[in-house]
């Protein structure tokens, strides 16, 4: 019986795992659960096209000229949990010119020279290459609550894109493009 027992003890020792090797590093993990963000769409869709009116290259002559048209663009929102909110545009594109702050112009074929895009709220033209909160340091724009016991808040983002020269424009197509984040707190 003790021989039967030694073999089972030995046996059994086999088939345990040793920890021979010591450890050589630690990963440290750490993160963050935030409350759900508002559902984005602009025109219904998270993405969208922002179709510029034509303007003319006089207007475009100098660094820093405007063209006179802009173009309103909707950020619709829904299920927020708490009733302001603002979009954030994301400065580490790499369509935002660090220098101006506005979108390059991706066009290829035929694209203007010397022509940008800024982005407005309101009439503050929105610094792209700027952090979000350094961004838009305006409030958020108020949304409107659903009347639940736990409300829901809905609204309107509003912005606009325009024209930005960058030296005499030339005369050709614009193209462009920059992702969002909603701030919902």
């Amino acid at each position: 019986m003790k021989k039967l027992t030694l073999s089972a003890l030995l046996a059994a020792s086999a088939c345990a795992p040793f920890a021979v090797h010591a450890a050589d590093g630690t990963i440290n993990i750490t993160g963050s659960v935030i409350s759900a963000s508002c559902v984005p769409s602009a025109g219904g869709n998270p993405t969208t096209t922002v179709n510029l009116d034509p303007a003319p290259a006089n207007e475009l002559v100098v660094s820093g000229a405007t063209a006179a048209k802009r173009k309103t663009f909707n950020i619709s929102v829904s299920n927020c949990l708490s009733g302001t909110a603002k979009a954030y545009f994301e400065s580490t594109n790499a369509n935002v010119d660090a220098t101006t702050g506005n979108l390059k112009n991706t066009a290829t074929a035929g694209a203007a020279t010397n022509v940008q895009v800024a982005i407005y709220r309101g009439d503050t033209k929105l610094d792209l290459s700027k952090t979000n909160a350094v961004q838009d340091t305006t409030a958020g724009v108020a949304l409107t609550s659903d009347g639940a016991a736990t409300p829901k808040y809905s609204g309107d983002l509003t912005y606009s894109a325009g024209y930005a020269a960058t030296g005499m424009a030339t005369g050709g197509t614009v193209s462009t493009s920059i992702t969002y984040v909603i701030d919902n707190s």
